[in-house]
């Protein structure tokens, strides 16, 4: 999906390299939703008319049905008929993955044993248990009888370096620190200190990304105290370069996995495989572009890397996380 940083007969030190095809090709289609208007005589391009009904649909809770009929009205209809507004969300779907707004849905074992990803994408069980992969007797089509909601934060924190103010504000870390002895904010933490004094590489270039993990069980389906209980685990990062009033903040916590379950996750080790595949890439750098200007000769295209810090959880999410048996379901970490 991001690539392989090391092709045969690349220089994996140089981040330009990272630039393929795909890549530029991805960029150029962008560029081009984001310049071309709706129609002739029309200030209003493509890319902003559909995240301003992305951002109407996620106000009102709307559906993607919902919202896939309002796009469908506006493209036929209502618009003139030269419009290049997208008719469907298929198609919208098709354009925001371009610039890096996809999710991936990763098909998993009933039981939780395993990922039908990457090299086991083509297995139509388990190899564990041995249940099957797909629902049995379905007249619709292959339906997996359990996946996961996988998005990728590696075009997230590179789109952040592209906007100039978000880039600026990722290493507002390296110009707010506290004075000695004293610890009110994240870089002031004795991890920080840690990885500052072991990967004296990792702490030279500010730019690099320090990140935190969270992860929980809930249940929205039964707040009310009817039905089943259906459990949701969400898995969030943390970015802690950013100012401290910020990185809590709803639109800066990242998103990573959405693991649905009608109970709860009996192994969330294999879920976490595409939490660390990923932030193994990271640690090992993906070309970025800086959007600010340049100062003191520091290159605007650079390799990024990012290291997760911590982890946090209460004892019971430790215990699914960790394979440990914990006893003290009261205390948090």
């Amino acid at each position: 999906m991001f690539g392989n940083p090391h092709d045969e007969g690349a220089n994996v030190d140089d981040p330009c390299h990272q630039h393929t095809s795909q890549g530029q090709q991805q960029w150029q289609e962008a560029e081009a939703h984001a310049r071309t208007p709706i129609f002739q005589g029309v200030r209003l391009s493509c890319l902003v008319a559909i995240l301003g009904l992305l951002n109407i649909q996620a106000k009102h809770k709307a559906s993607n049905t919902m919202l896939s009929d309002i796009f469908q009205y506006c493209h036929s209809p209502l618009l003139l008929e030269e419009n290049v507004l997208p008719g469907s969300w298929k198609e919208v779907k098709k354009i925001l993955s371009s610039i890096g707004m996809e999710y991936q849905i990763i098909h998993a074992c009933v039981n939780d044993c395993m990922l039908f990803h990457g090299n086991n994408a083509h297995l139509m069980e388990c190899s564990t248990c041995e249940k099957a992969r797909y629902e049995p007797h379905m007249l619709t089509g292959k339906v997996p009888r359990k996946s996961v909601r996988w998005f990728p934060i590696i075009p997230r924190l590179q789109h952040m370096y592209q906007c100039i103010d978000l880039a600026e504000l990722m290493v507002w870390h390296k110009k707010h620190r506290s004075k000695l002895g004293v610890m009110r904010l994240p870089v002031d933490s004795p991890a920080h200190k840690h990885v500052e004094s072991t990967w004296l590489e990792f702490e030279r270039d500010p730019r690099h990304v320090r990140l935190g993990l969270a992860s929980d069980g809930v249940s929205p389906h039964s707040l009310g105290g009817k039905g089943r209980p259906t459990f949701v685990w969400p898995v969030v990062v943390m970015n802690y370069n950013l100012p401290l009033w910020l990185f809590m903040k709803k639109g800066f916590l990242l998103l990573f996995l959405i693991i649905p379950a009608p109970s709860k996750v009996k192994n969330l080790d294999t879920y976490l495989e595409l939490v660390v595949d990923e932030l193994k890439m990271l640690w090992d750098g993906v070309c970025a572009y800086d959007g600010r200007k340049t100062i003191g000769g520091i290159p605007r295209v650079f390799r990024l890397k990012a290291i997760c810090m911590w982890t946090m959880h209460d004892y019971p999410g430790k215990k699914s996380c960790t394979c440990l048996y914990i006893f003290f379901y009261y205390s948090v970490l």
